[in-house]
């Protein structure tokens, strides 16, 4: 197999669309988001920025003689909200009261934290390597035993 048809990180480095999915009935709505992967270097430097900032202030807390203060459910969830929308570049299909519901981060914030099943979708289509790389051909594929005969 080639190294190209395996490259996770350059492929989650384009981004993709995904069409989101009404949750109470799968019905297609028509909205579509662009996502980079967890696996390209993007993804992987802002997600490392976060945990060195959370490191920093454990350090802190210790210098002060403080244990780290744990972050709550709340703060959690904001950094990964955080996260999905810096893995945003864009949508289409999406409107407020009739107008075009403009893509900027703040908007994609906007969204994510007031429609929590959107950014479900969005954190699942981020993990799902499926969506970066093409499926490859069925010869392509061998098992073990193939292989070394």
């Amino acid at each position: 197999m080639d190294l190209r048809e395996i490259d996770l990180n350059t492929a989650c480095s384009n981004a993709v669309e995904f069409e989101l999915i009404f949750p109470t009935d799968n019905r297609k709505t028509g909205i579509f988001i662009s996502v980079i992967g967890e696996e390209s270097d993007e993804y992987l430097s802002l997600k490392r920025k976060r945990i060195n900032l959370d490191i920093a202030a454990a350090e802190k807390a210790a210098k002060r003689g403080k244990l780290p203060k744990e972050r709550m459910a709340e703060e959690r969830d904001e950094m990964k909200t955080l996260l999905l929308a810096d893995c945003t570049k864009g949508w289409r299909g999406l409107t407020d009261n009739g107008q075009e519901y403009p893509f900027t981060r703040q908007n994609a914030i906007k969204l994510y934290t007031e429609n929590r099943w959107i950014m479900t979708q969005v954190d699942e289509a981020v993990a799902d390597m499926s969506l970066f790389l093409p499926t490859p051909p069925q010869n392509s594929l061998s098992s073990p035993s193939e292989s070394s005969s």
